[in-house]
């Protein structure tokens, strides 16, 4: 009789061990974890061999980017009035501006907003360029009703006709300027009447003017 009882309460004992095996065998069959373990390795690989390049990628376009703005600018002159003893002088002051496709428009432009304590423009700040074109080696400029009005007399107006002058000249082959005032050619500047004779050419040296 004790043998009997031995044999009852290690019989559930080995059908839950037996069940457990089965179970593992079919689940380690079903779920291959060599062949997960795999993936998850190459995926690994890729995802290194991913970032890398995105790193290399991201610095060269800084590269890029940096060597296109070191090339995007142009140096210029801007020609501006430099006050000494008894004379203004005429004087070339460099500047970087934007490279585009008007380079000539764009330096009168800068001229025009040009301000600083050192040097001395004679354009008035609110003129406007409305037109500007090159026929024959000489550029006509058209500018706003603006440019008539100077508050520095016939010098002032001497001096701003040859700023413009002077800085259009700077590039090749422009040998003058024609100055238009809202479309018509500029006879007279100002209520002086300062006469202008187009095409208005520069001197073979820098000028100096009273003041």
């Amino acid at each position: 009789m004790p043998k009997k009882r031995k044999k009852s309460k290690l019989a559930p004992i080995l059908w839950i061990v037996l069940g457990l095996l089965l179970a593992f065998y079919f689940f380690y069959n079903k779920f291959d974890f060599k062949k997960y373990l795999s993936k998850f390795s190459s995926n690994q690989k890729e995802n290194k061999s991913f970032s890398l390049p995105s790193i290399l990628s991201s610095k060269s376009s800084e590269s890029s980017f940096s060597s296109e703005a070191k090339t995007s600018y142009i140096k210029v002159v801007l020609y501006l009035g430099l006050m000494g003893e008894k004379y203004v002088s005429l004087v070339p002051v460099e500047k970087e501006i934007l490279k585009s496709n008007t380079p000539l428009k764009d330096t009168l432009e800068n001229l025009i907003a040009f301000r600083d304590e050192k040097y001395l423009n004679l354009i008035p700040i609110n003129t406007k360029i409305r037109n500007i074109w090159i026929k024959d080696n000489f550029v006509h400029i058209d500018f706003s009703d603006e440019f008539n009005y100077n508050s520095y007399g016939v010098s002032g107006y001497n001096i701003q006709i040859y700023q413009v002058v002077y800085t259009a000249c700077q590039f090749k082959n422009i040998k003058g300027v024609y100055f238009y005032v809202e479309g018509k050619p500029l006879k007279y500047l100002g209520g002086e009447g300062f006469i202008i004779q187009n095409p208005v050419k520069p001197y073979t040296s820098l000028p100096k003017f009273s003041f």
